[in-house]
């Protein structure tokens, strides 16, 4: 339930002069504003609508006053005695925080050093079966060669045949060194990489967070995407302009237009 902090007397004071403010505003809302004498009359009940407001703000401040006094008085103490548990939750959480950042860095390095370690053997393996994988294709284009010469000094093939035929052989094995190159890197970027978790114990009661931030290295390379217009400098340019073909033309983009207020 709420607190009652204005008297009753003052609102029903208030709330008696806005009864003819009401019907007198009703009666310009459904007949509207459409001659200058119409909108001269409406210039008047506005004006005396905010005569009754200030009134009624100079009515009602000294106990706003009063209320924000009392609000600040209770929030200072309160702050006064809770404070000094905010302070003890810093002293402590500040060595927490300081071991958990440096858990989570021996665990980043010893990640990083397992994997460069599994990427290298698995580097490894991968340029031991492109050699071999080589040699092989080495050894079967000399064998199809020797077999080809055989059949040519035996009269089975004639010299263009056998040149043809050896030319083939030279150019398999060339397609099987490049296919032995295609696996090796498969087979170098196939190692899994594992995960290192950092050793931080869970506490019971204690709820561990952690924040994701980042910082600005290079404000020129961050896309388009996750800029925003700075509204609040275009707006005082075009305030201070008072131009739409000039604001337009100094920031290209935006549709200057104009709004009456009374």
């Amino acid at each position: 339930m709420a607190t009652q902090i204005i008297p009753t007397s003052e609102q029903q004071r208030i709330e008696a002069t806005l009864v003819p403010l009401k019907q007198r505003v009703a009666a310009i809302v459904e007949h509207g504003v459409t001659t200058a004498s119409e909108y001269a009359d409406a210039g008047d009940v506005l004006r005396e609508i905010k005569g009754q407001e200030k009134t009624a703000q100079g009515i009602l401040k000294p106990y706003v006053d009063i209320a924000k006094r009392a609000w600040e008085d209770a929030k200072a103490q309160m702050d006064r005695q809770v404070n000094p548990f905010s302070q003890l939750k810093e002293m402590v959480s500040r060595p927490m925080e300081a071991y958990a950042a440096e858990e989570r860095r021996k665990a980043q390095q010893e990640q990083d050093r397992i994997n460069e370690e599994r990427r290298r053997e698995q580097a490894r393996i991968a340029e031991a079966e492109r050699k071999a994988a080589e040699e092989r294709a080495a050894a079967e284009r000399k064998q199809r060669e020797k077999e080809i010469e055989a059949a040519r000094k035996s009269g089975e093939l004639k010299k263009k045949e056998a040149e043809a035929l050896a030319k083939q052989a030279r150019e398999q094995e060339e397609r099987d060194r490049e296919a032995a190159k295609l696996e090796a890197a498969k087979t170098a970027a196939s190692a899994a990489p594992v995960t290192v978790k950092a050793s931080i114990p869970t506490v019971a009661g204690i709820k561990r967070r952690v924040n994701y931030k980042f910082r600005i290295v290079d404000a020129n390379k961050i896309p388009r995407v996750f800029l925003m217009p700075d509204e609040v400098r275009i707006g005082a340019m075009v305030r201070a302009n008072k131009d739409k073909t000039r604001s337009e033309a100094e920031c290209p983009g935006i549709e200057c237009y104009e709004e009456d207020s009374v």
